[in-house]
């Protein structure tokens, strides 16, 4: 039971990386480069849709949502690749009741950064949801 706890959050940490990695970073990026074209743009509005659009824009998503989602997925990263030292520490030492004590300790914070989160996402949804 331990072993699996462990194991799952590993492969949270590891999802949670790829993520991050692969598609928060390179998609703001993306929303960056976006941002200063449109920045740069003193073509008429059809030119600046065409440009937008050769660039493969999804609709309405700008810098600052990007921004939003990616805003604390680093710090969650973080947190559960620390939770896990801490609680392979407290494994190694006293077993499943230090794990249970050091998670008991840590879910506080767990529960801020992950509603941060999902209340940032669900923002930028509701924003872009009519676009399908």
């Amino acid at each position: 039971e331990l072993e699996e706890l462990m194991s799952q959050e590993q492969e949270y940490v590891d999802g949670l990386t790829v993520l991050m990695e692969n598609f928060l970073k390179p998609l703001s990026t993306w929303a960056e480069e976006l941002e200063s074209k449109r920045e740069a743009l003193t073509y008429p509005e059809n030119e600046r849709n065409y440009v937008e659009k050769t660039l493969v824009a999804p609709p309405d998503l700008s810098l600052v949502d990007v921004t939003v989602i990616s805003c604390n997925v680093e710090d969650i990263v973080n947190y559960h690749s620390t939770l896990l030292d801490i609680l392979e520490k407290a494994r190694q030492k006293m077993g499943l009741n230090g794990v249970i004590k050091e998670l008991r300790t840590k879910i506080p914070l767990s529960m801020v950064l992950h509603s941060t989160y999902l209340y940032n996402v669900d923002c930028v949804r509701k924003k872009t949801e009519c676009f399908g």
